[in-house]
């Protein structure tokens, strides 16, 4: 398999020099090239009617991304195949995904009743309080956002990352 992409194709992804990408993807649409390798650098806006099959080498991120990108093939063709090579590290890469989305419940707690204070505070001393990442406060806020219980109101940060710094206030959630 891999001999016959390596004769018949070639590859594409985002450190290729534009001209390299622009060449490839005239090749591939004129079907002077019957194999191109890519990663999603290719992009959501290449189009080729006459793609006959998509093969991903990996699970895309989630099953919209993969409906999307499997999309490519047979829009101008009365068949086509999209194949899923998928490995067993596909799950675990997954699940480490899915345990990072959201902040462990203690640290959650911890950010609430930092905020619970009387005197208004700034996302950075929040911050450096609970000595935690940027990122993860910014996590934990934008949840706490969402999350907000029915019939509690909270003067908070409408982007995170623009009140960096900024004196803000999150009413106590009990």
């Amino acid at each position: 398999m891999a001999a016959a992409v390596r004769s018949r194709g070639r590859g594409y992804w985002g450190g290729l020099d534009t001209e390299a990408r622009v060449e490839a993807e005239r090749r591939l649409q004129t079907n002077e090239l019957k194999v191109l390798v890519a990663t999603t650098a290719l992009g959501m806006g290449y189009d080729k009617p006459d793609l006959s099959f998509v093969v991903h080498f990996q699970a895309p991120g989630s099953p919209v991304a993969y409906y999307q990108q499997v999309g490519r093939a047979g829009r101008a063709l009365a068949t086509s195949r999209g194949v899923l090579l998928r490995g067993l590290e596909d799950e675990e890469i997954q699940e480490y995904f899915i345990e990072r989305a959201f902040a462990h419940e203690q640290l959650v707690r911890d950010v609430i009743a930092v905020f619970g204070v009387t005197t208004p505070l700034s996302l950075i001393r929040v911050q450096n309080e609970l000595n935690i990442g940027w990122g993860t406060l910014e996590l934990i806020v934008k949840q706490l956002d969402v999350e907000e219980p029915c019939g509690e109101s909270a003067a908070r940060p409408s982007n995170a990352a623009s009140n960096r710094g900024t004196t803000r206030r999150l009413a106590s959630r009990r």
